[in-house]
């Protein structure tokens, strides 16, 4: 079992008020929803939703789990968008278009170079860190 998907099915289970709200928000099979809550219910040993034919409930249990699981992956979304940040940053190029401009533009953009933050000098420069 997948810990981490089967703790983002449970959070859409909370989150969406019912099995099938969740099947469609994750593009999967109700059934599907189901098997990974029972699964994850089995994994911890207890049970975290009491279900009715009409309406699901958060035990005591279910209620702390989801607590810690949602805080948990909303940080996790987090770092994953922070790491996105810095190899979109660290990939940035700065193209420069090359006209002929003749040694002002290249004396220029070796001064910047200098400077440590410039991969390499040419039609296109890029930043080593930001």
């Amino acid at each position: 079992m997948d810990r981490l998907e089967a703790m983002r099915v449970f959070c859409t289970v909370v989150d969406t008020g019912s099995f099938a709200s969740a099947a469609e928000r994750l593009n999967v099979s109700t059934s599907a929803v189901s098997r990974w809550v029972a699964q994850l219910e089995s994994h911890l040993q207890t049970r975290l939703l009491n279900r009715t034919t009409r309406r699901i409930g958060l035990t005591e249990s279910g209620q702390a789990y989801y607590e810690r699981c949602a805080q948990w992956l909303h940080e996790l979304e987090a770092i994953e968008a922070a790491v996105g940040e810095q190899q979109i940053a660290e990939a940035t190029a700065v193209e420069i278009e090359h006209r002929p401009l003749g040694q002002p533009l290249e004396l220029l953009l070796h001064r910047i170079a200098q400077r440590g933050r410039v991969v390499g000098v040419g039609r296109e420069v890029r930043r080593d860190q930001i």
